[in-house]
């Protein structure tokens, strides 16, 4: 149950009204919607009117089922407003496409577009040495080095900068803490020091 585009997949179909189409066979020199796509697959698609007497035509997502041969459709943009269209008898071709609102691509000035042409971002450099990230930078996407608590190396993996105190098993530990929960200082306390806090309390309470 993927979702997939393929290319030259194109096919006939005689079906009328606002359901699914029933695909009768692909052209000369194209492929089904089988071979193409596959049983249970999600694809974009577009169904033409080929009658010119008829301007009607429906670019969507749809499901192809192989045991029945035919396709669902859930329209992206259509002659009907957005809407389903009611086709009507004749010749509809239905072929596999990619609707330009969905098409991300990258212009020569760096600018994400869709295909529609929407400016999505801009990445302001090309640098891509390891260890560094895309960073916003509120006009741009900048491509900087990580820094200070953390690097991250190119596989994704993130190690944390070491602190100062020594890695090891502390007995009767005093620690210090600073405000983003770093360990800055450890030390181990004494069984005397201990021994000489508790008769002290024990005193206390006797008393």
């Amino acid at each position: 149950m993927a979702f997939l585009v393929n290319d030259r997949v194109r096919e006939i179909s005689t079906t009328t009204g606002t359901g699914a189409v029933t695909l009768n066979g692909a052209v000369n020199h194209f492929e089904t919607f089988a071979n193409g796509i596959g049983n249970t697959n999600t694809t974009y698609y577009a169904i033409v009117h080929e009658d010119n007497a008829y301007n009607d035509w429906e670019v969507g997502t749809g499901v192809f089922t192989t045991s029945s041969s035919t396709l669902t459709r859930t329209p992206i943009t259509s002659s009907n407003s957005g809407n389903l269209v009611d086709f009507t008898a004749g010749n509809k071709a239905v072929f596999c496409t990619l609707p330009a609102s969905k098409g991300i691509m990258v212009s020569s000035t760096g600018d994400i577009v869709q295909g529609t042409g929407a400016s999505l971002g801009i990445i302001s450099e090309t640098d891509v040495t390891s260890g560094k990230i895309l960073v916003a930078d509120g006009i741009a996407y900048d491509s900087v080095a990580m820094s200070g608590d953390a690097t991250i190396a190119s596989s994704g993996v993130i190690t944390l900068g070491n602190t100062v105190v020594t890695a090891g098993s502390y007995t009767l530990a005093s620690f210090t803490v600073d405000q983003k929960g770093r360990l800055t200082a450890a030390s181990s306390g004494s069984i005397a020091g201990l021994a000489t806090q508790g008769f002290a309390v024990a005193m206390a309470v006797a008393l």
